[in-house]
């Protein structure tokens, strides 16, 4: 038999989750401007933002269904991440199918935005949850000593 730790539920702190993504979409905001600048072009910067607003629009996918799961034990929330961060990357893709087919942006300047912004979303996402998941971690070890 091995040893175990007791564990209490606990909820993931959405809004945590929400503020790291937010910062992500917001430095590619700033990688738009400077897209803008260098090819002196305004609609490479309005090609960017459609892409951001996608990214940004997708994302409240997966935060509905973080927003949505039950308490559980810190071990236990592994699954409902890779569905949250499925669910994410699909809407991503079939609203930036359907905005790039529907506004025609700059192919290069939308997609490399829209592939820049899905990245600093998911880094953004699994930052705050280690973190949270480590300092859980060591709070309830804490209470169980």
């Amino acid at each position: 038999m091995g040893h175990q730790t007791p564990q209490g539920d606990i909820r993931l702190p959405v809004w945590g989750v929400a503020r790291w993504m937010g910062l992500g979409l917001g430095s590619v905001l700033v990688l738009a401007g400077a897209i803008a600048l260098v090819r002196e072009d305004s609609a490479a910067f309005a090609d960017g933002l459609l892409a951001i607003a996608v990214v940004a629009m997708a994302s409240l996918a997966g935060l509905a269904v973080l927003g949505h799961a039950r308490a559980r034990p810190a071990g236990a929330w592994a699954g409902v991440l890779l569905i949250a961060q499925g669910a994410r990357m699909i809407a991503a893709l079939l609203l930036g199918l359907a905005a790039f087919f529907a506004a025609d942006p700059d192919p290069m300047v939308f997609w490399m935005l829209f592939l820049t912004c899905a990245l600093v979303v998911l880094a953004g996402e699994v930052s705050f949850i280690v973190r949270w998941m480590r300092s859980e971690c060591e709070r309830i070890a804490g209470e169980a000593a």
